[in-house]
C-alpha cells in the first residue's frame, strides 16, 4: 500500500514537472515570436490564451504552496509602476503615458505568473530548458512564415520590405538567448553537454547573420565571461583565450566578405563614434549618438519627474530613444530610473554572492545576462521588453530559493 502510495505521489510530481514544462515553454515561445506590436489578430488571441494558461498555472502552484510569492522585485516593481501610473498628470502626451503603464502592468503580471511556477530548483532548469528552446521554435515558425532565406538574411529582406514586422536586433538577442540557455543547460546536464554545445553554437551563427551590433556585443560579452568564470584557476590563460579569440573574430568580420556585408561594415560605421567630427548625422550610429543627445537635453529641463512615460517619443519624430537610460530619464526622471534599476542591481548583487559561495553556474547564467543588459541598454530600450524582465525577477527569485535552501548547492550540502 505504502509502495503505491510513494509511486503515484511520484508519477503525480512527475505529470506536474512536464506540465510546467509545456506551459513555461509556450510562454517563450510565444514571447519569442508571437509578442510583437504588429502582430495580426490570430497570433494576438495565440498570445492571450498562453498569458491566460500561465497565469492559471501559478494559481495551481499558490494553492499547492498555500502562498503567494511577491518578493522584493514586485515590491519595487511596484514602486516603479506607481511613478509610470503618475506621470500620467505631469505627461506632455496622458494617451502615450497610459498605454505605456497598461503595457507594463500586462509585463508585471507575466512575470508574476511565472515567478509563482518556478518555486523549486526543477523548474528553475525547465525556464532555463524553455529559453533555450523558444529560440529553435521561433526559428522554425518564422521560416515557415517568411522563408529560410529571408529570415537568415533578415537585414536584406527588410530593406525589400519583404518583412516588415521582425525586427533584426531583437531577433538577434533572442537567439544569444537561446544559445546562452543551451550551453547553460548542458552545463546542469552533463550527460547531453555535447548536445546542447552543438545547439548552442548554431544559433549564435544564426544570430551573428542578424547583422546586429547588439548581438556582437552580446556574445562576446556573455560567452567570454562564462569562459573566464567556468573556473577560478588558470585565468591568465583563460584571458589570453579571450583576447585571441576576439581580435580573431574582428579580423574575421571584417576581412572575409559574407561577415563583412553582414556585420562588419556595421562595426566599422560603429567605431566612427572615436572621432565624432566625422560621425555621419544620416547613419544609423549617427541617428541612434543624435537621439541620445537629444534626451540628455531634455532631461535636463525636467529632471526628477520628466515628461511622462514613453513621451520621449514626441519629441523623437514619433520613435523610442534607443537607449534605455536616457528613455527613463526623460520619460519617468532621475527617480523613476534609480527605482527600475535597483532591481538589476539586486539580481546582480544577490546572484554575485551565490557565485563567490560556490561556482553555481545557474547563478553565472544570470549575473551574466544582467550584466550584459546594463551595458546594452546604452543602445537598446528594455524596461519594458518581458523576457529580460523575467529572468531579471527570477534571478532574484533563484537567491530566495537558495537562501531559503529550498535550492542547496554542493557547497551548502557539505555543511
Amino acid at each position: 500500500m505504502n509502495n503505491q502510495r510513494f509511486t503515484s505521489k511520484r508519477n503525480y510530481r512527475e505529470i506536474t514537472f512536464r506540465v510546467d514544462n509545456i506551459v513555461l515553454l509556450a510562454l517563450m515561445f510565444g514571447l519569442f515570436a508571437l509578442n510583437r506590436t504588429s502582430a495580426v489578430a490570430n497570433r494576438e488571441y495565440a498570445w492571450l490564451v498562453i498569458i491566460a494558461v500561465t497565469l492559471f498555472r501559478s494559481f495551481v502552484h499558490i494553492f499547492k504552496n498555500r502562498k503567494v510569492y511577491f518578493g522584493v522585485y514586485f515590491v519595487i516593481q511596484g514602486a516603479f509602476l506607481m511613478i509610470a501610473f503618475l506621470s500620467r498628470y505631469w505627461a506632455v502626451s496622458p494617451s502615450l503615458s497610459i498605454a505605456g503603464f497598461n503595457s507594463l502592468v500586462l509585463t508585471t503580471v507575466i512575470v508574476f505568473s511565472v515567478i509563482n511556477i518556478v518555486d523549486n530548483e526543477k523548474n528553475i532548469k525547465s525556464l532555463i530548458w524553455a529559453l533555450a528552446w523558444a529560440g529553435p521554435l521561433m526559428m522554425g515558425y518564422f521560416f515557415v512564415k517568411y522563408g529560410f532565406s529571408n529570415i537568415v538574411n533578415i537585414r536584406i529582406a527588410q530593406q525589400l520590405e519583404v518583412i516588415t514586422d521582425i525586427n533584426a536586433n531583437d531577433l538577434g538577442i533572442k537567439y544569444v538567448i537561446s544559445a546562452l540557455s543551451f550551453y547553460v543547460y548542458g552545463r546542469l546536464e552533463l550527460k547531453k553537454r555535447k548536445k546542447y554545445l552543438i545547439y548552442a553554437v548554431v544559433m549564435t551563427v544564426l544570430s551573428i547573420f542578424t547583422g546586429s551590433r547588439k548581438v556582437i556585443l552580446m556574445i562576446g560579452f556573455c560567452f567570454s565571461l562564462m569562459y573566464l568564470f567556468k573556473q577560478k584557476r588558470n585565468q591568465v590563460f583563460r584571458i589570453i583565450v579571450v583576447l585571441v579569440g576576439f581580435f580573431t573574430a574582428i579580423y574575421l568580420m571584417i576581412n572575409v566578405p559574407v561577415l563583412y556585408d553582414v556585420i562588419g561594415h556595421r562595426l566599422e560605421e560603429t567605431l566612427t563614434l572615436l572621432n565624432i567630427d566625422n560621425l555621419n548625422p544620416y547613419s544609423s550610429t549617427g541617428s541612434r549618438f543624435n537621439m541620445i543627445r537629444l534626451g540628455l537635453e531634455l532631461f535636463s529641463k525636467r529632471p526628477f519627474l520628466g515628461y511622462g512615460l514613453a513621451n520621449a517619443a514626441i519629441y523623437n519624430g514619433g520613435t523610442y530613444l534607443h537607449n534605455n537610460y536616457v528613455e527613463l530619464l526623460v520619460g519617468v526622471g532621475l527617480i523613476g530610473t534609480i527605482v527600475y534599476y535597483t532591481n538589476l542591481l539586486i539580481g546582480l548583487k544577490r546572484n554575485i554572492r551565490i557565485y563567490k559561495t560556490d561556482t553555481d553556474v545557474t547563478s553565472l547564467f544570470f549575473l551574466l545576462i544582467i550584466l550584459c543588459l546594463l551595458l546594452m541598454d546604452f543602445a537598446l530600450v528594455s524596461y519594458n521588453t518581458r523576457v529580460f524582465q523575467i529572468i531579471i525577477a527570477v534571478a532574484i527569485r533563484y537567491s530566495y530559493l537558495v537562501k531559503r535552501r529550498i535550492i542547496k548547492l554542493p557547497a551548502m550540502k557539505k555543511k
